[in-house]
């Protein structure tokens, strides 16, 4: 087996002229499908950013969409519109089950999605002439509703084994007038795109405010700490109490994430621990004194 630095080279040769086709096809999609031809190992993807809404909308031609789900169910050669709207529902659920969306690095599915898009310039069949070409071009279209312009989004496919080894997705990632052109494959198969967008600062206390809450309710130190304060505290001191610990806790973490406060994780859990045993104490001990001053007064 060859070795060594000319080997190494022919490799980055190779690598190069891979991402150069890759590059050269996304050029081609940028342009109208209309233009060129359609590359029968090849589906499109093109995601519109807004302030109020994330469209994702997903392209196949009928002989990809036929390793999906069956089309062609009386096998004339021949899909109808009604074969595609009675195929569509399990097409969506390959596409919800093996396409991965996040946006602003939280998880999302794919929302309901448009009636499937029919080739504009057939008619009511599309021969299995037309099924590999570009004629044969079905879109997808489905909508997520998001509350402000997302600061980024993360599309991942997963559909390389069921759809083959050479097939590629060539994407655009659309933000006002800004398009980015991305291409997946089988070895590339996410992307993160940066919208370059900055929240205002009451949306960013609110989403600080949302993971303090989630961070005291969902550890367990947190839920002994304030099970420990429930024991002592009257409703309107619980109140008091809670509230003050979960705006404590959000300061917190708009430090940490900003990276103003750094401190060691151990001291941090030492003094969690410590925090408890301490209210704890107060129960075993200092609770009959509160009690003897009540019955005093």
């Amino acid at each position: 087996m060859t070795s060594g630095p000319f080997c190494n080279n022919r490799r980055m040769i190779s690598l190069g002229a891979g991402r150069i086709c890759c590059l050269i096809r996304a050029l081609m999609f940028g342009g109208t499908l209309s233009v060129f031809a359609h590359n029968p190992d090849t589906s499109y993807m093109r995601v519109r950013l807004s302030g109020d809404e994330v469209e994702v909308r997903l392209t196949y031609d009928v002989f990809t969409l036929q390793k999906i789900a069956n089309l062609d169910v009386n096998h004339d050669q021949r899909v109808t519109r009604d074969e595609l709207k009675q195929a569509a529902p399990a097409i969506e659920k390959f596409l919800r089950d093996h396409i991965e969306i996040e946006i602003n690095t939280n998880k999302v599915e794919l929302s309901e999605c448009d009636e499937p898009r029919w080739p504009a310039d057939l008619g009511e069949v599309i021969e299995a002439k037309e099924w590999h070409t570009q004629n044969g071009l079905i879109h997808f279209t489905f909508h997520k509703g998001v509350l402000e312009m997302p600061q980024d989004i993360t599309l991942a496919f997963n559909i390389f084994e069921q759809l083959g080894e050479r097939h590629i997705v060539l994407g655009t990632f659309e933000k006002n007038t800004q398009t980015t052109e991305v291409t997946f494959t089988r070895e590339e198969p996410d992307y993160l795109f940066d919208t370059g967008f900055i929240p205002s600062l009451t949306s960013r206390l609110m989403k600080f405010m949302k993971l303090g809450m989630r961070h005291i309710f969902l550890g367990y130190d947190h839920i002994c700490f304030l099970l420990a304060l429930i024991v002592v505290s009257r409703f309107v001191e619980l109140v008091k109490v809670v509230s003050s610990f979960t705006v404590a806790h959000t300061i917190t973490l708009i430090l940490a994430a900003t990276q103003v406060v750094t401190l060691p994780s151990r001291l941090v859990e030492c003094g969690v621990a410590l925090t408890i045993i301490y209210v704890a104490a107060q129960n075993l001990w200092l609770k009959p004194d509160m009690h003897h001053e009540h019955e005093l007064g």
